[in-house]
């Protein structure tokens, strides 16, 4: 339950269990579920120790076992042990189980579908025949399905990828639900009224703006093969250009030249090379939260979330970030609940097809928190806060 300004109370301890044949395994007295909109594969490790007793059996727990992972009796992560670790010493006795998401094998295997082309089928259509031998059906959420003209597998391309080229060219973004299911849908059309706020339920919190992966001009250039509308030039040609404006006004000219296969002609490229400017722009600033327990005023925290965060320190006003990533972490010294959740954020239009967005900050103001070496020092000088040791 959220109080009036948003902030969630809520108990930080939790249950955590792991579902597999029907038996709930507990005890596990550390651990990690990982969910990332950018990795279609969550992830977990989750560690038992016990005290060591000669001839006992370690639990019968298989490499390719189907598991759910429980908080609370309810659903985490559904999907497949992929590995088990068992030790022992002379007082000890160790099991670190680990897997993913249903969705693992398409982040892993090819795609193959003979003859590995499609003509007038639509998004869904492709996805279901791509997805159809891993036993996952897709779920696609798209305003005004269109069939594409032509759409063709890359030889030996991984499942994921050609899943993403195809989205992509439709302006969606594929990620995996909590029942292993493959979603593929817009970014941050939810919000938590849960808000994160320094002091109140922030426990730690880092920000990281770095320039060096970005880019002034994106010059994405390809070809197609020709047929009565397009030919000639404009299939042999194609070529398209997007630019980073704050790049470009700082006087920075850094080219990034990608030669490809344009699938469907200009318009492609054009958000291929929109696309990357973007996912680009928003990696080069991160945050990163970490908050009491697993839930928040809706449930758990999830990906694909809109949340606001205040925090001086980092910059941040009350500012509205796409929550990019989960880790539930929890074990001894991981806080003094023993359960945290961190939170990577960034801007939304990190995942948009539209231009990004420059954020500025008020004009002659200075930035939240940030405070000049002079001013500090005499403000701890006149506070008493330290005394100067110089020669």
């Amino acid at each position: 339950m959220a109080d009036e300004k948003g902030h969630q109370a809520t108990d930080a301890d939790h249950l955590v269990e792991l579902l597999v044949d029907g038996v709930a395994y507990g005890g596990f007295t550390r651990g990690q579920v990982g969910f990332s909109i950018q990795h279609l594969a969550h992830s977990f490790s989750l560690t038992y120790i016990d005290r060591w007793v000669e001839g006992q059996d370690s639990w019968p727990i298989e490499r390719g076992n189907e598991c759910v992972v429980l908080v609370d009796g309810k659903k985490l992560l559904t999907g497949r042990v992929d590995g088990t670790h068992a030790s022992h010493t002379a007082s000890t006795a160790t099991l670190r189980v680990v897997g993913r998401s249903l969705t693992a094998d398409l982040v892993d295997c090819a795609a193959v579908f003979p003859p590995g082309r499609w003509s007038n089928q639509t998004l869904d259509d492709i996805l279901k025949d791509i997805t159809k031998p891993y036993g996952i059906r897709p779920r696609v959420f798209e305003d005004k399905p269109k069939p594409f003209k032509r759409f063709s597998l890359n030889s030996g391309e991984l499942a994921l990828l050609a899943i993403q080229r195809a989205a992509q060219i439709r302006g969606l973004f594929p990620y995996c639900d909590l029942h292993g299911n493959l979603i593929v849908g817009k970014i941050g059309e939810n919000r938590t009224q849960t808000k994160l706020e320094a002091g109140i339920n922030i426990l730690s919190a880092s920000r990281d703006e770095d320039w060096s992966g970005r880019f002034s001009d994106y010059i994405f250039k390809g070809q197609r093969a020709g047929d009565d509308e397009t030919h000639g030039r404009a299939a042999s040609q194609i070529k398209a250009e997007v630019f980073d404006d704050e790049l470009r006004e700082a006087k920075r000219y850094r080219p990034y030249v990608v030669i490809r296969r344009a699938g469907e002609g200009h318009k492609y490229l054009e958000k291929r090379a929109t696309w990357e400017r973007n996912r680009r722009a928003g990696q080069s600033d991160r945050v990163v939260v970490a908050t009491s327990g697993f839930r928040n005023a809706e449930g758990f925290w999830q990906p694909n979330v809109l949340a606001h965060v205040t925090d001086p320190w980092v910059q941040l006003d009350n500012e509205e970030l796409l929550i990019t990533a989960a880790r539930y972490r929890f074990g001894p010294g991981v806080s003094d609940s023993g359960y945290v959740t961190e939170l990577e954020l960034t801007h939304p239009e990190a995942f948009s097809m539209e231009p990004y967005r420059r954020r500025r900050r008020p004009k002659g103001k200075k930035k939240s928190g940030a405070m000049s070496f002079a001013a500090l020092v005499r403000q701890a000088r006149a506070q008493g806060g330290f005394e100067y040791k110089g020669k």
